[in-house]
């Protein structure tokens, strides 16, 4: 028996090999949740970042968007989370692209120790991968606490585009600019984003479905 933990993945897999391969997708788990006291609209000042810093990750791509932010006059910070795991320097040329530009509305703060509670303050999951793969760990963990995302790709598990988050192809910055640009003079339209996130996946990333389809898996295997 072989899982995917996308439909997207599923594809690549079954590209692999071949159709005839019996392949279910069962997500990953998030047990993360809304605060019980949820964060006013005005005082969710940050976009976020979270995963590795390196150029397939597109992060590069936020400094553009820092400086169309500031053109926009849309006071929000981009606080990058995340270590580089090569050794290219990949992170200090960034910084050093952030002072040519005296930059101060992106930041880099290292290693994410409480992701819960950072996620639930802030304003919008930023996912600008090269990849175009709007799905991992921070886009659910992201959307199971009502923070909607805007991610590079065009189709997605986890994100309907409009409904619950966006979707940009390329992480077109500025698409991209548009959208915070609406969502930051919108308190409503978060409020959807919000309750749509966590309405749309809840149910897929709980762990009641991969609990049952591992049990029963479980139970073919000892039979």
């Amino acid at each position: 028996k072989i899982y995917a933990i996308t439909s997207m993945e599923k594809k690549k897999i079954l590209k692999i090999l071949n159709k005839n391969h019996n392949i279910d997708v069962l997500h990953n788990i998030s047990q993360f949740e809304p605060l019980l006291k949820k964060v006013k609209f005005q005082d969710r000042k940050s976009l976020i970042y979270i995963g590795n810093i390196e150029y397939t990750k597109g992060v590069d791509k936020l400094i553009d968007l820092a400086k169309n932010l500031l053109k926009l006059k849309i006071d929000l910070i981009i606080n990058i989370y995340g270590d580089e795991r090569s050794s290219t320097n990949y992170t200090d040329s960034l910084k050093k692209k952030i002072k040519k530009y005296s930059l101060k509305n992106i930041l880099f703060k290292g290693y994410l120790h409480e992701p819960n509670k950072i996620l639930n303050n802030s304003l919008l999951l930023l996912r600008p991968s090269r990849n175009n793969d709007p799905w991992g760990r921070d886009i659910i963990e992201a959307i199971s606490c009502g923070i909607p995302v805007i991610a590079s790709g065009d189709k997605s598990d986890f994100i309907k585009d409009q409904f619950n988050g966006y979707l940009v192809k390329d992480f077109d910055i500025n698409k991209t600019s548009e959208i915070i640009l609406k969502i930051y003079n919108n308190e409503i339209l978060w409020n959807k984003l919000s309750e749509n996130s966590i309405k749309n996946v809840k149910s897929k990333i709980n762990g009641n479905l991969q609990k049952k389809e591992y049990s029963n898996l479980i139970e073919q295997l000892s039979s």
